[in-house]
């Protein structure tokens, strides 16, 4: 898609992986009309109403991109195109905001979402797998309302991997978390090998969510600008029970927690030998290992 192709040379390099906020005096041609997104109905990027401080952290990150877009520009009135891709908008901030994620940034006719920005969850991959699957589904239900009106029918595609970003808000030029990380340009060249319609996984979110999704292995796929091939998967669904969670015949001892561990097991003991209840709180930041 042409207009993606641009704003992802514009935003992810150089540097590599830095995404920055779209430049209004660009002469560009883009078959979009101005003024541009998110749409007036639509919310605000989320980076854009709340600040976090300069940080490391593991995201996911989620790429939704209409496909064949530029063939719809060519028929339609722009305020009807307009009104259209408002509509698109619209479903897929309300499935990122329902999961626990942000639109970090309206990218031309694609839409980058953040799980794990500003707020983290440790579940972040499954929440933006979920909010892709359900993404899909209310573009379903949106064509379907187009189909009665006589339009034409909405085809998106969509990538999410998950990896570390160096957060910097106050450097965006309009507040935006200006994300630096190779973790954005793998999901934005992920979703340029998907079919219409499609989920793809990178291999590290694959990894976090096999328990509740059900994939399946395309193989090696190349990606433009990276050096070496990465394994993509495709979400089916979700599972109909959650599997186990880990690598299955693993096991990994705690290690350096003797005190913890002993006070769990004198904890244990004191139950089974009273009958009486006790209450062990671990607290510790997100992605620690709590679980």
């Amino acid at each position: 898609m042409n207009v993606l192709e641009d704003e992802i040379e514009t935003h992810l390099s150089p540097p590599q992986g830095l995404v920055n906020a779209h430049d209004s005096n660009s002469t560009r041609h883009t078959p979009f009309p101005p003024p541009p997104w998110p749409p007036k109905d639509s919310p605000a990027p989320a980076s854009k109403q709340r600040g976090v401080s300069e940080e490391r952290r593991v995201v996911t990150v989620m790429f939704a991109d209409l496909v064949e877009s530029t063939a719809l520009a060519e028929t339609l009135d722009p305020e009807d195109l307009r009104a259209i891709l408002s509509r698109f908008y619209n479903l897929v901030a309300a499935e990122v905001r329902r999961f626990g994620g942000t639109v970090e940034k309206y990218l031309g006719d694609a839409a980058l979402a953040i799980f794990g920005l500003p707020d983290v969850h440790e579940d972040d991959a499954e929440r933006a797998v979920r909010a892709a699957l359900a993404a899909r589904d209310a573009l379903a239900e949106l064509n379907a309302r187009l189909a009665a009106e006589g339009r034409s029918r909405l085809t998106m595609r969509i990538a999410v991997n998950t990896g570390e970003v160096v957060a910097d808000p106050k450097g965006g030029v309009q507040g935006e978390f200006r994300l630096a990380a190779d973790a954005i340009n793998v999901a934005a060249r992920l979703q340029q090998q998907a079919k219409a319609g499609s989920i793809l996984l990178a291999p590290r979110t694959e990894r976090l969510v096999r328990g509740i999704a059900e994939t399946s292995s395309l193989g090696p796929v190349t990606l433009r600008g990276k050096a070496q091939p990465i394994e993509a998967w495709e979400v089916i669904g979700l599972r109909p029970e959650r599997t186990q969670r880990g690598i299955p015949g693993l096991q990994a001892p705690l290690i350096g927690r003797g005190e913890e561990m002993d006070l769990l097991l004198h904890l244990y003991d004191r139950v089974a030998r009273e009958r009486q209840t006790q209450l062990v709180t671990i607290v510790g930041a997100p992605g620690v290992g709590k679980s």
